[in-house]
């Protein structure tokens, strides 16, 4: 007897290539994934006017809702209009005088914000705060109070208190309030961790001191156009070098808080709702 052939499998991968690629293009119906040109051309001109369709009801619907926004007014007010000390950049948090890379973050938000001060000037400065020597004192000159060098050191941080719609920090129209004014004022501060120097040695003074300062002539706030950018006070640094090289490593950290009050003659009352801004100041000493 013969010998029995055995019939050859096909191998499996092979033909699933070759089913896929004709699916890609059948050359016996002249079909690609399946659709020959005339069906091509219907789903083509139907999902052309169908997302055409969806981009116009969206159009609409965008216009119609920007139409209800007022460019002056903000949409929802009160719910976020709590006095917050800070300033918007995240960079003049700290002064760091052993970094040169946080220092150079310092110097560079510090021009920063004079550039966007100085760009809005206003043409009227009875409600709207402007950046000079009056306003802001010692803390005004950058050449003047920014030094990074072995002989001398000092800075200036700067606050206000964040954009609210119309906010005023007590009832200016009331003649009980006429010798009240909106003021900041620091402190030092053990920090989170209660490690901040308590004794550090720099001086910190407020630039324009706290008996001079009167941010309230500057609200309520309504807008950029009206009311310009909001006030701002400094607080100035100043290195004590020899008390600095004399400083235990471990005391090399000191923290600040800033708080808005209520000033009434020379008695500072905290204002109400009113959250502090924390600074921090690093510094170096004889042994690094």
């Amino acid at each position: 007897m013969g010998e029995e052939v055995k019939e050859k499998k096909p191998n499996k991968v092979s033909v699933a290539f070759k089913e896929f690629f004709r699916f890609l293009y059948n050359p016996d119906d002249h079909t690609v994934l399946g659709r020959g040109g005339e069906s091509w051309g219907k789903i083509i001109i139907f999902y052309f006017f169908f997302y055409a369709a969806l981009a116009a009801f969206f159009a609409v619907c965008l216009i119609v809702m920007l139409q209800t926004i007022d460019p002056d007014v903000p949409t929802v007010t009160g719910r976020t209009n709590k006095p917050v000390v800070a300033i918007n950049d995240g960079n003049l948090y700290t002064m760091d005088f052993k970094n040169a890379d946080i220092w150079d973050k310092y110097v560079a938000g510090v021009d920063k914000l004079m550039t966007s001060y100085n760009e809005n000037a206003p043409e009227d400065t009875t409600k709207q705060f402007i950046w000079n020597s009056d306003s802001l004192a010692d803390c005004a000159d950058k050449a003047s109070f920014i030094k990074n060098t072995e002989t001398e050191k000092s800075g200036c941080f700067f606050m206000g208190l964040n954009r609210m719609y119309k906010w005023e920090p007590f009832d200016s129209n009331d003649t009980a309030n006429a010798d009240k004014h909106l003021a900041f004022n620091c402190t030092l501060d053990q920090g989170k961790a209660g490690n901040g120097n308590m004794e550090p040695p720099f001086t910190h003074e407020m630039n324009p001191p706290v008996g001079e300062q009167e941010i309230e002539k500057y609200y309520p706030w309504t807008s950029l156009k009206e009311t310009g950018l909001q006030p701002v006070v400094g607080l100035k640094i100043t290195m004590n070098i020899a008390q600095m090289n004399a400083t235990p490593d471990d005391k090399l950290t000191s923290y600040i808080m800033c708080y808005p009050y209520i000033r009434s003659g020379e008695e500072l009352e905290m204002l109400p709702s009113g959250r502090p801004i924390e600074l921090t100041v690093q510094f170096t000493n004889s042994n690094q």
